[in-house]
């Protein structure tokens, strides 16, 4: 039986065979937390994020044809080509530097896991197999488990071949992009039009959830150093804990758990400070008069029997710093009148917290400022 082939280079001189094709799933599953008014509990939502639309062309023809074997995927193409934009298939193919191989790299070797789905249907478990290393046999690459129809676009792409490209793809299909622009070391040949298709995803994306990650996936992998640093502080700022957070078969775990720990410190030194504020209150450290002493003391305790942000049961996942900063900006001061019709503005704990958003402000714009792209090996 004759195997798929896409001629985009009729005259080609090496075939790259796709084998176990569409098996990498790169959608993560991110759970968002939320509070239910009047309740400490925290409750979850998925966040129903449709990264896979709009719904991509598979790579494969509509129909199969009598006698086309749909188990691998063939590419022609030019040696010259993918030898002027990858320095490691040059070696490759001109076998100069003794290299045979590009083997799979940690960060981009698919996990056995059971659960996985394919790449293009991010709801139904397939587990994928173990990737082959491309080699050089007989004029042919043999690759596996890549997204057939991101693998004919890059390859379209290098060989300045606009047809078949899309011009608002999902972002699935970006990351498959990039994963295999990664891979064969084409990402600086592709960066423009990934820069191109991302730049919508990058400017808006919804809270800490699929689209921030898989942005800031796509943004460090091409050393987009300012759409990675812009995401990476929004991510500390409204991440919730990699305990709501699954990345399958995207390699970007390791970025999302330093950016964590950054949250968690600043959100520890939150929690010490407003403890310590509340107390003041209750010991009366705090206040210009009684009076004030006890509303302010009602009214942060309160605030504080909304969320465990306090106390023996608090925990560091489920909780924002964005949500730490409106809960002090809501902490108003409120105006009353005692009993001779005298106006009172009484002390507010917002005064108190404010120095300590202000801290966390500038110890997260340190850190971002220190964190750099080549901080993380691809």
């Amino acid at each position: 039986m004759k195997p798929v082939l896409h001629n985009v280079d009729a005259d080609g001189d090496i075939v790259i065979v796709l084998r176990e094709f569409n098996a990498r799933w790169v959608i993560p599953e991110v759970r968002l937390a939320y509070h239910k008014y009047g309740s400490s509990e925290l409750s979850f939502k998925l966040d129903e994020t449709q990264a896979d639309v709009p719904e991509m062309p598979s790579g494969l023809p509509v129909v199969t044809p009598s006698g086309i074997d749909p188990t691998e995927v063939r590419f022609r193409v030019s040696s010259t080509r993918l030898k002027a934009s990858s320095a490691k298939l040059k070696a490759i193919i001109d076998g100069a530097s003794g290299e045979t191989s590009i083997a799979d790299t940690p960060e981009t070797t698919p996990k056995d896991d059971d659960s996985q789905v394919p790449a293009g249907s991010a709801s139904q478990p397939s587990p994928p197999s173990p990737s082959v290393a491309p080699v050089l046999v007989d004029g042919e690459i043999s690759v596996t488990g890549w997204n057939a129809y991101a693998m004919l676009v890059i390859l379209k792409v290098i060989h300045d071949n606009s047809s078949d490209v899309p011009s608002k793809p999902s972002l699935e299909f970006i990351v498959h992009f990039t994963m295999i622009a990664e891979f064969f070391q084409f990402t600086e040949k592709v960066s423009f039009i990934a820069g191109v298709w991302c730049n919508d995803y990058a400017k808006t994306p919804k809270l800490a959830g699929i689209e921030a990650i898989m942005c800031l996936f796509v943004a460090w992998k091409f050393s987009w150093s300012e759409m990675f640093s812009t995401l990476a502080r929004g991510l500390v700022y409204r991440g919730q804990g990699l305990k709501y957070v699954k990345t399958n078969d995207l390699p970007i775990h390791g970025i999302l758990k330093v950016l964590d720990e950054i949250r968690q410190r600043q959100l520890g030194y939150f929690r010490r400070q407003l403890s310590e504020v509340h107390l003041s209150y209750e010991t009366r450290q705090t206040g210009c008069t009684a009076e004030c002493q006890d509303m302010m003391y009602g009214k942060l305790t309160l605030r504080l029997k909304e969320r465990n942000y306090v106390g023996h049961d608090a925990v560091d996942d489920g909780i924002s710093l964005d949500e730490c900063i409106d809960m002090v900006d809501s902490l108003k001061r409120v105006t009353w009148r005692d009993a001779e019709g005298r106006v009172h503005y009484p002390c507010s704990p917002k005064y108190q917290l404010t120095p300590v958003i202000n801290d966390i402000t500038k110890t997260v714009r340190w850190k971002m400022e220190q964190l750099k792209i080549s901080d993380f090996e691809s």
